[in-house]
């Protein structure tokens, strides 16, 4: 979850952002199924854009096993309980200079509905890689598709060639057709991130073998913050 109070026009390392003055935004990642890399998403996302000159980034979570006590100082995050009715005010008020990134896992409750109705964008990853885990997919998809229509998918540890693509697309592609979907490339970048504490692109960077090992996985995610954000890659 995104919020964003200021208005200024931006060229960073990465993309160009767009913020206008007064405008919030709410991005949430939300998945019924576990394992599917929605906390690791979320963490490279505010690794990535507090190396971009975003400074006051929180990540809200009811994750109890969440591991961010590892990877971010105190400030950078907060742990609901995990279940509740509602998200606490606080959490939800326009704050100056603050982005929160909403990470929920569980069932679709009251506070996952408070959430998706006030997102700009929600953020459903899917792996794919059971028929079970499918189903809840297309579960999440179909309940947060009650509350809004502002729903991008993302293929994590994604592969161009597996059966688990073929599953998923048999099962649910009327939904990889309906919605913004967006392949993140199975990469150790994902793993390695929560041991080096920084973003894909920031190891990326560190060239050698990186800069080749790496390189679609920083690509791919490049593309979703500029879907996200609306600003314009540089490679």
């Amino acid at each position: 979850m995104f919020l964003i109070v200021f208005c200024v026009y931006s060229v960073y390392s990465v993309y160009s952002v767009y913020l206008t003055i007064g405008l919030m935004m709410i991005f949430t990642i939300f998945s019924q199924a576990g394992g599917v890399g929605k906390s690791t998403v979320a963490l490279n996302l505010a690794f990535t854009l507090k190396e971009n000159d975003f400074t006051n980034i929180k990540i809200v979570t009811n994750e109890q096993a969440h591991g961010l006590d590892d990877v971010l100082p105190k400030e950078n995050y907060v742990v609901l309980p995990e279940r509740g009715s509602k998200i606490p005010e606080q959490y939800l008020i326009n704050n100056e200079n603050e982005i929160l990134i909403f990470d929920f896992a569980g069932k679709t409750d009251g506070r996952i509905k408070q959430a998706v109705e006030s997102s700009n964008r929600v953020l459903i990853p899917t792996k794919g890689e059971s028929a079970n885990k499918i189903k809840q997919f297309i579960h999440t998809v179909s309940d947060i598709s009650d509350f809004t229509d502002k729903i991008t998918i993302l293929l994590t540890a994604y592969k161009k060639t597996s059966k688990s693509n073929k599953r998923l697309f048999d099962m649910a592609g009327e939904f990889l057709l309906k919605y913004p979907t967006f392949p993140l490339k199975a990469s150790e970048a994902y793993n390695n991130l929560w041991d080096e504490k920084r973003s894909v692109r920031s190891m990326w960077l560190d060239g050698g073998l990186n800069s080749r090992n790496y390189l679609e996985a920083k690509e791919n995610f490049n593309d979703l913050i500029k879907h996200l954000l609306g600003g314009e890659n540089e490679r």
